[in-house]
């Protein structure tokens, strides 16, 4: 009976153990609840989806596992975890690798989160900014990353429907960051939680682009107009690509947003150009929203999407 009862103890054991250790699917990752600093998850699944975007941060390569499609699959960042750009990879491949869980925060939030994870963050921030890329389109014009340059400016390349030139006395800028959403001792600690942020800088980001003193956000910096020698507090300038005294498509906006509070330090912006008022008139008016991180500006550049690729072979410089 003793015998027994230590061989049952044994199997009870070694399964709890393979329950730990055994590699979780990203549906499981996904679902779990209360995720700490300092642990790490081996996550195991197949190949469905490979995409790759060049950024100013370099070459990032996204992996969707499972077919799983919880940021969609409409957007190349929208994938489950990030890849080697130095490897290559086939859909149909089986793919492993672990998530090593750390501290995080957002637009001053704490979090906890894993840099190997692409959805739903950074991913649903990012598909934020391509709705509201949408929006300003219906204003005409709207904002293209193009690069950051040793000083730290980001560039927006200004993009047209026309060849409509804008008095840039007559155009504004400001910078908005976005708050916190939670508050001192509220922790963002699961999958659901950052899905939950992402619905709430939405909504944020939605009622801001109209709102002379948006809730939710403060005033990074501001230009009264664009004909201004620099801004309030030096990050923002406008540059007359072609020197034609207007503002219109190949000019440019350049912004230098400071460095994050940490190491795993993310805060949200959002660009606008223009009067943005209800009622009020499109003139050079774009909006653009964007994050910044540990390493600068996180945007694609242009034209430096592959997505949906059944294999991907390791970058070259």
């Amino acid at each position: 009976m003793i015998a027994l009862l230590a061989a049952i103890a044994i199997v009870v054991a070694v399964f709890a153990t393979w329950q730990i250790l055994r590699p979780r699917s990203i549906a499981e990752v996904l679902s779990m609840e209360h995720l700490k600093a300092g642990d790490n998850i081996v996550v195991q699944g197949t190949i469905t989806l490979i995409a790759q975007e060049r950024t100013g941060r370099g070459t990032r390569v996204i992996l969707q596992l499972d077919g799983d499609r919880s940021c969609g699959d409409g957007e190349p960042w929208s994938g489950s975890v990030l890849g080697d750009p130095n490897k290559s990879y086939a859909v149909g491949d089986s793919y492993q690798t672990t998530l090593h869980l750390q501290s995080f925060s957002i637009n001053g939030d704490a979090a906890v989160w894993a840099p190997e994870l692409a959805c739903p963050f950074p991913a649903l921030h990012r598909s934020i900014g391509v709705v509201i890329d949408a929006v300003s389109q219906v204003r005409d014009l709207w904002l293209v990353y193009n690069g950051t340059d040793g000083g730290g400016w980001s560039h927006y390349e200004i993009h047209a429907k026309n060849a409509t030139g804008y008095q840039p006395d007559r155009v504004p800028a400001v910078l908005l960051k976005s708050l916190p959403f939670k508050g001192a001792g509220n922790v963002i600690d699961s999958a659901k939680e950052w899905k939950s942020v992402a619905d709430l800088f939405y909504l944020s980001i939605s009622a801001a682009i109209g709102a002379e003193s948006p809730p939710g956000f403060s005033v990074a910096d501001r230009m009264t107009s664009l004909a201004l020698p620099s801004s309030v507090n030096g990050m923002l300038r406008f540059v007359d690509t072609d020197s034609n005294g207007l503002v219109n498509a190949g000019d440019r906006i350049d912004i230098r947003p400071p460095a994050t509070e940490n190491s795993n330090g993310w805060n949200s912006y959002m660009i606008r150009i223009g009067n943005w008022s209800i009622g009020a008139p499109a003139y050079g008016s774009a909006v653009h929203v964007f994050l910044v991180g540990p390493g600068g500006v996180l945007d694609a550049l242009p034209a430096a999407v592959t997505a949906t690729a059944s294999s991907i072979s390791a970058s070259r410089p």
